[in-house]
C-alpha cells in the first residue's frame, strides 16, 4: 500500500479502519506507528441521494467523442464490480478529462490520434489499484 492515500474513517484504541474496497478494513495501529501519515487532500464520496456509485479502472471517452476524433471507438467505459456506498470517503486526485490513445497500425504515426473526452473523473485508490469515479456522480470534499 506504499503511496496510496486513504481515508480514516475510525478509531478505536489501537485499532484504525479505513475505507477499502467499498468496506471499513481494519487494521492494528498502536499509537498509529504503523506506518502512517496523516495528511490532507481531496475526498470524494456519492453525492447526497445516491446509495452508491459506480467504480471504473479506465476513464474512456464516450463514443461521440471517438467520432468527433474521426477515429472507431476502441474502447468503451465498465464500470467494475465495485461500488463505493454512501457515507464512503476516498481521497482523491483531479479532476482528469477522460482520454484514450488510437494508434492501431504499427509505424504509422499518421494515423495515430490522443482522443479527448468530455467528461471528467476523479482517481481514486480502491482496493489494491487505481479507480476512477465521474466527477459528475460525487461531492468533492476538499
Amino acid at each position: 500500500m506504499t503511496g496510496q492515500r486513504f481515508y480514516l474513517a475510525e478509531q478505536r484504541g489501537d485499532w484504525s479502519a479505513i475505507f477499502y474496497g467499498g468496506k471499513k478494513a481494519w487494521f492494528y495501529n498502536p499509537g498509529g506507528r504503523t506506518n502512517t501519515v496523516r495528511s490532507s487532500g481531496l475526498l470524494v464520496t456519492p453525492k447526497p441521494g445516491a446509495a452508491s456509485v459506480q467504480v471504473y479502472g479506465a476513464a474512456y471517452p464516450s463514443p461521440e467523442d471517438y467520432a468527433s476524433a474521426g477515429v472507431p471507438t476502441i474502447h468503451t467505459l465498465q464500470p467494475l464490480q465495485y461500488a463505493i456506498p454512501a457515507g464512503q470517503y476516498y481521497v482523491a486526485w483531479g479532476p482528469v478529462r477522460a482520454q484514450d490513445y488510437y494508434a492501431v497500425t504499427f509505424n504509422a504515426p499518421e494515423d495515430y490520434r490522443v482522443v479527448d473526452g468530455h467528461e471528467l473523473f476523479y482517481v481514486i485508490a480502491f482496493n489494491h489499484r487505481i479507480a476512477f469515479v465521474r466527477a459528475s456522480d460525487v461531492a468533492v470534499i476538499p
